[in-house]
């Protein structure tokens, strides 16, 4: 349905319609595996860590892409193999299934890594209407005349990557934020940001994110090189797929949780020193509280515990 979809239109400015169902699926996840104690959790990991992996729709055609999908791929593997090392059947056969999925997509996503990408298409499309109804396809009769032969033309040389345009799209009581890259944002006033809504943003890159009042959550999901600064979260940040992130958690930050990223740094202050923070297959993660007493702007490290 994407490729009949990508064969007739051309490429949206927004893509997150295609990641909907996926996110809302993560979300139950992130809430079972935080909440039900009950719930295994290599099993929970596994779930969560594969979620990951249907994001392809936002890669970018590049080097950096192409070694940052495959990072979130073999994150998989490592509560994997705690399953695996239980030796009980239906954990394996569980388990098994699980990672053969993840593996095919992959497969399939890097040997078809710039082609399913690219919008071949001329027509404007509404994805989310369209995802919704579902492509109809072409009636069995009608059968296109085969093109004339043509003589091959010299190879091309390689396709410069494309570089995305940002956007920003509200979705029910959640604003998304994609693809901004060296570009500062900063999100106040009533409409951007309440107590009832929710951020989320999608591989942006080389920026600084200024969240000024109070949300009810953020989502940072495939961004890299941001620093991101958070008045109020009445539930929790959550970050998934990310490489050098640093968080300023200013006013209340109650829970931060961190999957398959590396290089992420969470600044605490004395208002919020108390934030529980929950890893799964967390490289290089550093927390930095004040010590008692210590004045919590200067971020001086001789004051501050690490």
């Amino acid at each position: 349905m994407i490729f009949d979809l990508q064969a007739k239109h051309k490429k949206p400015a927004d893509l997150m319609p295609l990641l909907a169902k996926r996110n809302a699926h993560a979300e139950a996840a992130g809430k079972v595996k935080q909440k039900d104690l009950k719930a295994p959790p290599h099993h929970m990991a596994v779930i969560c860590d594969a979620m990951g992996i249907f994001g392809n729709a936002l890669l970018g055609n590049d080097d950096d892409s192409k070694e940052f999908y495959k990072e979130t791929c073999g994150a998989v593997q490592f509560p994997a193999n705690k399953i695996l090392k239980l030796d009980k059947e239906p954990d394996t056969k569980w388990v098994n299934s699980i990672t053969g999925i993840c593996k095919a997509h992959f497969d399939f996503v890097m040997g078809n890594f710039a082609a399913q990408l690219e919008w071949k298409g001329s027509a404007d499309v509404n994805l989310a209407d369209a995802l919704s109804k579902g492509v109809q396809s072409a009636p069995a009769q009608q059968v296109q005349a085969p093109a004339p032969e043509v003589k091959k033309a010299a190879p091309a040389g390689p396709k410069k990557p494309v570089k995305r345009e940002p956007s920003k799209q509200k979705q029910g009581r959640v604003w998304n934020f994609a693809d901004y890259d060296g570009v500062n944002i900063t999100n106040e006033g009533e409409e951007l940001v309440d107590k009832s809504l929710a951020h989320a943003y999608y591989s942006c890159k080389n920026m600084e994110i200024i969240i000024k009042g109070k949300l009810k959550s953020v989502n940072l999901e495939g961004c890299q090189k941001v620093t991101i600064w958070v008045d109020k979260l009445i539930s929790e940040i959550n970050l998934m797929n990310c490489k050098v992130v640093k968080i300023f958690a200013q006013e209340q930050v109650p829970t931060c949780t961190v999957e398959n990223c590396s290089e992420i740094n969470l600044m605490l202050n004395h208002k919020t020193k108390g934030c529980k923070l929950y890893t799964t297959c967390a490289r290089a993660m550093w927390v930095q509280w004040p010590k008692d007493g210590a004045d919590d702007t200067d971020y001086d490290q001789v004051n501050w515990h690490r």
